[in-house]
């Protein structure tokens, strides 16, 4: 590294302090400027100190003011370049005290110094603060109308002590940090916006703003209202730092116990850290850890995205972890990168664009995920908000090893080389699914056919019935399984006379007995449609028997019958006898159930009382 500088001795005569403004144009590469102001001589006591990186716009104006006391002989300005070879065209940078310029150096190249020995005039500007003064930050959030935005302090008396703005060359919404030492008391903040609208760049299509004092670690000022019109008062109480309160706590990152957010150590340090594979799912389970072992870097996968497909014009993406990192879209609607990234570690990404870029900003966005395909952070068009800190945690995974079940003999037919838990091993292959039409199991030379292997069980069985003359006959079956039924064709009414209990096809007429007393069948079946007439017609056909008459009376329901219709002569009706219940002759008798016999063969029940 090669350091440059720039020499300014400087007598000073004049009572009080005086304000010093240092002004900065950086070149295209703004993080290599650094400047010092040193109180007497060269390396003397640092009044003023900025460090590399605090300029982050290229081609940008900024602006830093600090005030010296006048009992100072004389001061130096040093300017150092990181790279070596000073504030490239167009950079340039100038100094002045009480508003007179006593450093105009135009031309960067840091070949000489310029040395001013002139009496530097009164101060005509605003007064420095009188007394003691405790550091502070005005953060001024843009909106996308930069250049009507201006602020001013005043202490408690009314005095205006610092005043800024407007920001006409920043570009839209960048932030800016103004340092400021504040008196101790009472003191206003205002901010103006000329147009009357404030900060509120959304009523435009646009990203509001916002501001914010800080002071001693604690924010003073909440500027989160946008639309505050033409101004805005805020009245704090500007006071002395007060040193944060003691956190005690295990500050050893080695132990279990350990609190990032403790300030000085205690006893609590117990348990020393053991790292391993804490998931009890793993193969590498480590039942002594009491941490998990976890992936310490991965590689990311960056992609940035543009909405027209024209690259980024002067906007760039910064990604913050133990370095940082620049990215610049050239052109297409998407352009991926490889980065690798601690974990577990916040990740930081912020969006810059330059005062040229502003309007083409809302193209932009991004995207980062992690190896597993996790999305730690995206930002689709049109959503990205500029120099906004996007803020995210990594993760690349841990040590833990997941169970793969297999057979590890490297001689059996299954042998898994991926294999860490073994299952079972095969060594002659076959089919053993009697599930599948190849299933065979072979012990003929003494080895047990013992795995199903693909293209060994290749068509499932089907069982059923191959018989195509079988009743159950499956079209769908490939196994007989012993299960076909033959058609056996009967009467399958259990009602009829000639039921079949093994009948399984009704193929013939069913037999129906009429009772009567010719027997089953004789002449005909009850099923018969004449025969059931004649016997309904005349009972004698049925109870006695089967003569002419009723073989008469059949022939003309068939419609085969010539001439008259017979008719059968009126019988005179006699009892011939009474028997009781076993048949036995008896008299009439009262209270016994008896049967009373006709010579038409009738036969009446009787129980007379």
């Amino acid at each position: 590294m090669k350091k440059l500088l720039l020499l300014l001795l400087l007598p000073l005569t004049l009572v009080g302090q005086k304000q010093v403004i240092v002004h900065i144009t950086t070149d295209p590469w703004p993080g290599e400027t650094r400047w010092v102001l040193h109180a007497d001589s060269l390396y003397g006591n640092i009044l003023g100190d900025v460090d590399y990186g605090h300029y982050t716009q290229a081609n940008t104006s900024y602006t830093d003011t600090l005030y010296i006391p006048d009992s100072l002989t004389d001061i130096s300005f040093v300017i150092y370049d990181s790279y070596g070879d000073g504030i490239q065209s167009p950079g340039s940078y100038f100094v002045s005290i009480c508003s007179d310029t006593i450093v105009n150096y135009p031309n960067p190249s840091f070949t000489t110094g310029l040395v001013s020995s002139r009496v530097i005039p009164p101060c005509n500007g605003p007064p420095a603060p009188v007394g003691a003064c405790v550091p502070a930050t005005l953060n001024i959030n843009l909106d996308q109308f930069q250049s009507e935005t201006t602020w001013e302090i005043h202490d408690s008396t009314g005095s205006l002590i610092y005043a800024g703005g407007p920001y006409s060359t920043a570009p839209d919404y960048q932030p800016q940090f103004e340092s400021v030492c504040l008196p101790l008391g009472e003191v206003s903040l205002t901010m103006y916006d000329f147009y009357g609208d404030g900060l509120a760049g959304s009523l435009w299509g646009g990203q509001d703003g916002s501001y914010y004092l800080t002071q001693c670690g604690d924010t003073l000022v909440y500027g989160t209202v946008p639309n505050f019109g033409t101004d805005s008062t805020h009245v704090f109480v500007s006071d002395s730092c007060v040193p944060p309160p003691l956190v005690p706590g295990c500050m050893d990152v080695d132990y279990v116990e350990y609190n990032p957010l403790a300030t000085v150590t205690d006893s609590s340090c117990a348990t020393l850290k053991i790292y391993g594979c804490t998931d009890t799912t793993m193969f590498n389970y480590d039942s002594v850890a009491n941490t998990m072992d976890n992936i310490d870097s991965c590689n990311y996968t960056l992609i940035l995205h543009d909405l027209v497909g024209n690259g980024w014009v002067g906007s760039r993406l910064d990604i913050y972890q133990d370095d940082t990192t620049e990215f610049v879209m050239t052109s297409g609607s998407n352009q991926t990168y490889t980065i690798q990234l601690t974990a577990p570690e916040e990740v930081r990404v912020k969006f810059f664009v330059t005062a040229q870029a502003s309007g083409t900003a809302l193209e932009c966005g991004f995207t980062l995920k992690n190896p597993m395909g996790d999305t730690v952070l995206s930002v689709v068009p049109p959503f990205i908000m500029p120099f906004y800190t996007y803020v995210g945690m990594t993760y690349c995974g841990n040590e833990c090893v997941e169970v793969v079940s297999g057979c590890m003999d490297s001689t059996a037919f299954n042998y898994d080389s991926l294999a860490n838990t073994s299952l079972s091993c095969y060594y002659v292959p076959g089919c053993i699914s009697p599930a599948y039409l190849e299933y065979h199991i072979d012990t003929s030379n003494g080895v047990y056919t013992d795995f199903n292997i693909q293209d060994s069980c290749n068509v499932l069985a089907a069982f059923g019935c191959l018989d195509s003359t079988a009743l159950n006959y499956d079209s769908l079956a490939n196994v007989d399984n012993g299960s076909c039924s033959m058609m056996i064709i009967g009467c399958m009414d259990p009602a009829a006379y000639n039921y079949n209990p093994n009948a399984n096809i009704q193929g013939v007429d069913c037999n129906y007995d009429a009772g009567c007393e010719t027997g089953p069948g004789d002449p005909y079946w009850l099923n018969d449609p004449c025969y059931a007439w004649v016997i309904d017609v005349d009972e004698y056909c049925c109870e006695n028997e089967w003569d002419t008459i009723c073989q008469a009376t059949y022939d003309y329901c068939k419609g085969t019958w010539v001439g008259p219709l017979l008719t059968r002569n009126a019988v005179e009706k006699k009892l011939i006898k009474i028997t009781d219940i076993l048949g036995r002759p008896v008299k009439e008798t009262t209270n016994q159930l008896l049967f009373y016999i006709y010579n038409d063969g009738t036969v009446e029940k009787k129980l007379i009382k």
